[in-house]
């Protein structure tokens, strides 16, 4: 019988864990694509803290929401103020109990007609039960910031 040594198969817990927050993530944007906010909510883990970057007295679903409720409410905002014409997300990568990537969105502000581009990059964390604990959305808002007319 072949020993293998605990380093090995710790790192194969590893990986299968990251395989399966990548896939989470992968499903959570694929909810996104659909309009499916319960989905994306069934996701996340109750306490779930959601930050997305830019000033949020000029772009209303910037800054912190949380709880469930508070990303049903970011999602309320997001919808009232743009009109995506495009969203990627690509190059995934897993760390530990994190997932990142990389994003590229396209939209038009309701407000003012005007079109933006801005390219996050998305800092997915998760909790010991698999659900989305965090969100972070950084980035360079400002194109952003100036299509809501500031």
């Amino acid at each position: 019988m072949k020993t293998i040594p605990f380093s090995v198969l710790m790192a194969v817990v590893e990986t299968s864990t990251q395989q399966r927050n990548i896939a989470s993530v992968q499903h959570i944007y694929d909810c996104f694509g659909r309009g499916d906010v319960p989905g994306i909510l069934s996701c996340l883990s109750d306490g779930v803290e959601w930050w997305h970057a830019g000033n949020p007295a000029i772009i209303k679903y910037a800054g912190a929401f949380n709880g469930k409720d508070g990303v049903a409410q970011f999602f309320q905002a997001l919808g009232a103020s743009v009109e995506f014409t495009g969203f990627e997300v690509s190059n995934y990568r897993a760390g530990g109990n994190q997932v990142t990537c990389d994003g590229k969105v396209s939209a038009i502000a309701r407000a003012t007609g005007k079109p933006y581009n801005v390219f996050p990059v998305f800092t997915w964390t998760f909790d010991e039960q698999g659900k989305a604990c965090a969100l972070r959305a950084d980035g360079d808002m400002s194109a952003a910031e100036a299509a809501f007319g500031r």
